[in-house]
């Protein structure tokens, strides 16, 4: 796994084990968000140690669908001015 300090026991015999990742809504004190989730596991001496990184990504989901609208009308109106004809 590439450890900076060979030397530390636990580090030489951490075995990675399994590792997932999703897009998860949460309910937090501001209410509803949404949140890259990372979960791993790592073995270290035959005991079996389960992490898990919540990154909130609200901001980016809201501009995903923001643009996504924006795409959207802009191509509702590219088909309203093809159906018209040129003016």
């Amino acid at each position: 796994m590439g450890f900076r300090n060979s030397n530390c026991r636990p580090c030489r015999s951490a075995v990675r084990t399994e590792r997932s990742a999703a897009e998860v809504e949460r309910r937090t004190a501001d209410g509803l968000r949404d949140f890259l989730f990372r979960g791993f596991a790592i073995e270290i001496d035959d005991e079996i140690l389960e992490y898990g990184i919540y990154t909130d990504i609200t901001r980016q989901k809201r501009r995903e669908r923001d643009l996504e609208a924006v795409d959207e009308s802009e191509a509702g109106g590219l088909r309203l001015a093809i159906s018209v004809g040129p003016s």
